[in-house]
């Protein structure tokens, strides 16, 4: 139900309805703890049993904010949004939900489970040797040109492929030639007209603001952040530019 009634909103669609499914069908008990596993951390009141790792491994995300512990707490609880990979979508949206109105604390606003790379159709694999590390991308395109072009590549939430020969000809296109070129312009016109030094008057942003299309514009791109659609909001972005 509270799924359902979007008291606790997943997304992308597909993963809330995945969940929807699974609950259908019926969930079973789990067992917070396990036998034999020396490497756990045992349970007080049974020292031959250790905990789940699952169990310990969710609540830190309140004991790390100082649950039980700090009054600060409140401030930072509930979470607005859990980024998580899809793999891990269950222990989240189900059995955390769980264990938290078990102790009569708050749910996460909203959690998001997105999706997995691959590269040029092949699951990452170090014995392919087709791994492409975050720093390889950023030593070639910079950290917000990697930002752009990984969140560009596809709707967030989804699977994605990597190649970099499209990442390239995306990063000159759109980058360089598109926003790169305007913003050349702008500073050339700004060095000839303006003898280098903008002046800013204060209306200048509510002139702007006040076009309708630009306003609409605006409120777009923001709905489209709010949703998580980065692909959609940066289209938007790059029309205008």
């Amino acid at each position: 139900e509270i799924i359902s009634n979007q008291i606790l909103e997943i997304q992308p669609q597909q993963r809330r309805n995945e969940i929807l499914g699974k609950l259908q069908i019926g969930p079973e008990d789990i067992s917070i703890s396990r036998i034999n596993l020396p490497w756990g951390i045992p349970l007080p009141f049974d020292p031959t049993q250790t905990t789940y790792v699952w169990i310990d491994a969710l609540i830190n995300y309140i004991s790390g904010i100082g649950y039980g512990m700090s009054s600060n707490f409140d401030n930072w609880w509930p979470a607005d949004l859990h980024v998580i990979g899809k793999d891990i979508l269950w222990f989240h949206s189900v059995i955390w939900p769980a264990l938290l109105l078990s102790v009569n604390l708050k749910l996460p606003k909203k959690i998001f489970a997105h999706g997995y790379f691959t590269v040029n159709g092949q699951k990452m694999s170090k014995t392919i040797g087709n791994v492409i590390l975050p720093e390889e991308l950023i030593n070639k395109f910079g950290v917000d040109g990697a930002k752009f072009l990984l969140l560009n590549a596809f709707p967030f939430g989804s699977d994605g492929d990597i190649n970099l020969k499209d990442f390239k000809e995306k990063y000159n296109a759109h980058l360089a030639n598109n926003i790169g070129n305007l913003i050349s312009r702008v500073a050339t016109m700004v060095h000839r007209y303006l003898d280098s030094e903008i002046i800013k008057p204060v209306d200048w942003t509510d002139k702007i603001l006040a076009d309708g299309g630009v306003k609409k514009i605006i409120s777009e791109i923001n709905t489209e952040l709010e949703k998580l659609n980065f692909d959609r909001a940066i289209k938007l972005i790059l029309d205008i530019s």
